[in-house]
């Protein structure tokens, strides 16, 4: 059964965006076009269970560095939030 979920919850927001997807090691690095907002990266590590979460955090912190990405410019929320905050207009769903 497939199960249309904005028919179910309807939709609050719309974000487009075309986004190339690259790993290094646990790290899923995302660079991400997004209507109306701009370029992003965001860096996500994935830990396997049983891993303490600050392997995680050292190895982004890691590459943060090598990327020369000073702290000043993380953003933190989604690309819905950001949409809301500089008041964009709302896309439709496709």
């Amino acid at each position: 059964m497939i199960c249309d979920l904005s028919q179910s919850l309807g939709v609050v927001s719309v974000v487009r965006k075309v986004r190339e997807l690259y790993f290094y090691r646990n790290v899923r690095i995302h660079l991400d076009q997004v209507d109306g907002l701009g370029s992003f990266l965001e860096l996500e590590a994935v830990v396997p269970a049983g891993q303490f979460p600050q392997a995680g955090e050292e190895l982004v912190n890691e590459l943060l560095s090598v990327l020369r990405i000073d702290s000043a410019r993380l953003v933190e929320g989604s690309y819905s939030d950001m949409v809301e905050q500089l008041n964009l207009p709302r896309l439709r769903p496709v």
